[in-house]
């Protein structure tokens, strides 16, 4: 197959464990560059205009949405993955935090959850879950 060794989360591969697969723009979402903290201004009156102390730029923390199509053998089998595939995301070390590697990019990302949007089923034994996550620090990125 394919969708085999192209995402992990926590080191499981997401097709042979729960029958997913990472769609639509879930990979430009997480390699797209993220915004910028604001630099700190200074708007004092004995100065024209605004001063803006913008030495040392820093990324700001990123959330992106990602996609999920999940694929069962039977209705049963189905629900059973979606069920472990977000008792996955949710329960690593108990603080909702988790890794999601991407072999293809050679980039593990460190996200935290912070929702799910509702079920998408589109056929019995298939459905789309969709989740927004936050990368809390871009530059804990690891580039393999």
């Amino acid at each position: 197959m394919e969708n085999i060794g192209i995402s992990f989360i926590n080191d499981k591969d997401i097709y042979t464990t729960f029958g997913a697969s990472l769609i639509g723009a879930s990979f430009e979402n997480l390699i797209c560059r993220p915004d910028r903290k604001e630099g700190a201004e200074n708007n004092m009156v004995s100065h024209p205009g605004v001063q803006v102390f913008n030495d040392n730029p820093q990324p700001e923390a990123m959330e992106v949405e990602l996609t999920f199509l999940i694929e069962g053998n039977s209705l049963n089998d189905y629900l059973q993955k979606y069920d472990a595939l977000q008792d996955e995301i949710d329960n690593n070390n108990g603080d909702g935090n988790f890794s999601l590697r991407i072999a293809p990019i050679k980039t593990t990302f460190f996200l935290r959850r912070k929702s799910y949007l509702p079920l998408d089923t589109v056929a019995a034994n298939t459905g789309k879950l969709i989740v927004t996550v936050r990368e809390l620090n871009p530059k804990d990125r690891i580039k393999l």
